[in-house]
């Protein structure tokens, strides 16, 4: 009897482990022959290139579709009659079937799509082997495929995960064995199950697990933790029977169902609720991704083929994440909490905290206090000249260089005097003195600067008027003087 037929009789003698009106092969076979003979060809080929496991769930795929037809539509004789109605029909029937097991939830995105991407292989493949009852046209689509979720690993917390090897520890040690060889191996249940008695080697000077081929077709070593290691041994001595297997428990060798109900035994003893055994596998990816190892070394302990399925732990390294974050939220905060404005409160980058200076120093070379309208509108009344020529603002910090002027030059002194008994405003404190500025031997015009210091808050910020006989391109001194005081004003 081949692998193939060993499934369809153990569907049809085990009907308890489905729904009640599912129908097995036995009824298909009777109702629709063609149908079911081309199935279980397309089995039978499949068996020679997949594992057991991905042939049993086909044949539970198609046997549910072929069943919906023989119930719903007996006029169905072969894969050759179906239709896209057929389909549609079988769509609809997944979005309101309930789940197996007596579970009324109906089945999840990620079933239906499932089993509608077995079929639209198995469609696929009659078709490309010229099979006599291959489809007429194709009968399923991308777009029949429900959009999967793409959520995040389930993991535990590191509280959760401490709390569960606490527990594991107060267990009996055939039980503690289980639960912290795949908390600290990120093992996958199947490979877990399937360890020989003799995968521990040593190899470099320490010890090293050999991972059996497993689910990609692909095996490898890791390395093995010291407690893990006295553990076995433990029960390696403890062990009387002959089972070709690393673990086995009450004398029978481990299977996923076995280790699930440890795992499940031991997390409620620890409250943290229910936890399956591949959690386990992806609170140790996330530890360890948490801490620092390189998503190279995690594929490597985890088995993965290509970097993108390890990728997945990388969005939720938590830590890494709250660690980027923490360092903007100062700044970030400051925003909010300064009462006035970007200039009203200390702190910021430097970048903000020379802007804040320079706009400070504009508008106090040009007479301008920003701080209050009624003071500026004083200080124009009481230091601005009778007669107001135009201002223009020097910040150039090297002098340019200019042609000196004729000798044929008129001099005409304008001078344009700031009363020294002016009041100077209520909240500052005003300086004013008048000083030559010292010039080039090439120049022997002179030139007067009125200079005001004003001091706030410990700092001292000057405006200086400037009075010369010359032009601007022809006097040296205003440019000195420019150079020298930041945003000085022209008069």
């Amino acid at each position: 009897m081949s692998a193939v037929h060993a499934l369809v009789a153990d569907d049809d003698v085990a009907p308890g482990r489905s729904l009640a009106h599912e129908v097995g092969w036995a009824q298909i076979t009777v109702v629709s022959p063609v149908l079911a003979a081309t199935m279980l060809r397309y089995l039978d080929q499949i068996a020679l290139s997949l594992r057991p496991s991905s042939v049993a769930a086909a044949n539970t795929k198609l046997r549910q579709f072929a069943g919906f037809l023989t119930t719903e539509f007996p006029e169905v004789r072969g894969l050759v009659d179906v239709d896209r109605l057929h389909v549609e029909a079988f769509k609809r029937h997944l979005g309101t079937r309930p789940r197996r097991y007596n579970n009324p939830r109906p089945l999840s995105p990620v079933t239906i799509r499932l089993t509608l991407g077995t079929l639209r292989t198995f469609f696929e493949r009659v078709s490309e082997w010229d099979y006599p009852d291959a489809p007429k046209r194709v009968l399923i689509f991308n777009g029949d495929l429900p959009t999967p979720d793409d959520p995040l690993p389930k993991f535990l917390s590191d509280p959760d995960a401490a709390k569960l090897m606490h527990a594991a520890a107060d267990a009996d040690p055939v039980r503690r064995l289980v639960v912290e060889m795949l908390a600290r191996t990120g093992l996958r249940v199947g490979e877990f199950c399937e360890l020989t008695a003799d995968a521990v080697v040593e190899m470099s000077g320490r010890h090293w697990l050999h991972i059996p081929i497993g689910k990609l077709h692909n095996d490898r070593y890791i390395p093995l933790h010291h407690q893990l290691l006295d553990q076995l041994n433990e029960h390696r001595a403890g062990r009387t029977d002959d089972i070709d297997r690393l673990i086995v428990f009450d004398g029978r060798r481990l299977d996923r169902h076995i280790v699930a109900r440890i795992v499940r035994r031991i997390a409620k003893a620890a409250g943290i609720g229910h936890v399956h055994p591949h959690q386990l596998r992806h609170t140790f990816a996330t530890q360890a991704i948490n801490r620092g190892m390189t998503l190279e070394a995690i594929a490597e302990m985890l088995g993965h083929k290509t970097l993108r399925m390890t990728l997945v732990y990388a969005r939720i390294a938590d830590r890494t994440v709250a660690d980027a974050y923490d360092r903007v939220t100062n700044e970030i905060d400051a925003l909010y909490t300064k009462p006035t404005g970007l200039r009203s409160a200390p702190g910021g980058t430097a970048a903000m905290a020379h802007l804040a200076a320079e706009f400070d120093h504009k508008l106090l070379g040009n007479g301008t206090d920003h701080h209050s309208s009624t003071a500026s509108s004083n200080r124009s009344a009481n230091l601005a000249p009778t007669s107001r020529p135009t201002r223009r603002s020097f910040r150039s910090s090297k002098p340019n260089v200019l042609t000196p002027p004729t000798a044929t030059s008129t001099t005409e002194s304008t001078s344009s005097t700031c009363s020294s008994t002016a009041p100077a405003p209520s909240n500052r404190d005003l300086t004013r003195h008048k000083s030559q500025i010292p010039l080039d031997t090439d120049y022997p015009h002179k030139c007067r600067s009125d200079r005001f210091e004003l001091r706030q808050g410990g700092v001292t910020m000057r405006s200086c008027r400037i009075r010369c006989d010359r032009s601007p391109p022809g006097c040296a001194g205003r440019q000195q003087a420019s150079a020298d005081t930041y945003g000085s004003s022209i008069v």
